[in-house]
């Protein structure tokens, strides 16, 4: 699955991801990078909503799970049951996610 496969897959069948905007940017070595703008996401102090972070986090570890079984299983179903997060310092620019390999 590429990039577009995949923004496509993702567009159609998890509605939310277009409207938020998130643009998968990158599926290169056993890495995704999934892009969002300051502007789309900002909060009453100017830095990127929470949620929208916790979002673009959530999206590339599934869109990384989706690409792993792909081989394996393609009609797995991929249900995140639970997430964590700590904000570290605010968000004042476009901003991505990328997943690492452990």
């Amino acid at each position: 699955m590429n990039k577009n496969e995949l923004q496509k897959y993702i567009i159609e069948r998890i509605p939310i991801v277009k409207e938020m905007d998130f643009i998968i940017k990158k599926i290169e070595d056993n890495q995704v990078i999934v892009s969002g703008e300051h502007k789309k996401h900002t909060n009453h102090t100017n830095s990127v909503f929470g949620g929208s972070i916790s979002s673009i986090l959530t999206l590339a570890g599934w869109s990384r799970v989706k690409i792993l079984l792909e081989n394996i299983d393609p009609s797995a179903v991929i249900l995140v049951k639970t997430s964590n997060i700590n904000f570290i310092k605010p968000v004042i620019k476009d901003y991505i996610a990328i997943t690492d390999p452990l």
